[in-house]
C-alpha cells in the first residue's frame, strides 16, 4: 500500500505566549517546507470533495448538527 501521510511530531504549541506559538508554526512550517513535505494530489482532492459533501446546520434542540452526504 502506498504511503500517503507522514505525521511528524509537533511543538506544543499551548503557549500562554502568542508570538512564542506563531514563531514556532512558522518555524515548522519552514521546516517542512525545506524538506519538500506536501499533501499529495488524492489527499487534496478528497478534502475537497469531503467539504462538498459535508452540510452544518444549527438546530434549536441539539445545536450544531454535522451532515456528511454520500
Amino acid at each position: 500500500m502506498k504511503k500517503t501521510l507522514t505525521l511528524y511530531s509537533r511543538p506544543s504549541l499551548s503557549s500562554k505566549n502568542k508570538s512564542g506559538a506563531r514563531t514556532r508554526r512558522h518555524q515548522l512550517r519552514k521546516k517542512m517546507e525545506r524538506n519538500g513535505v506536501s499533501p499529495s494530489e488524492q489527499i487534496i482532492r478528497n478534502l475537497l470533495n469531503y467539504s462538498g459533501a459535508l452540510a452544518v446546520f444549527k438546530t434549536r434542540g441539539t445545536g450544531f448538527v454535522n451532515l456528511v452526504m454520500n
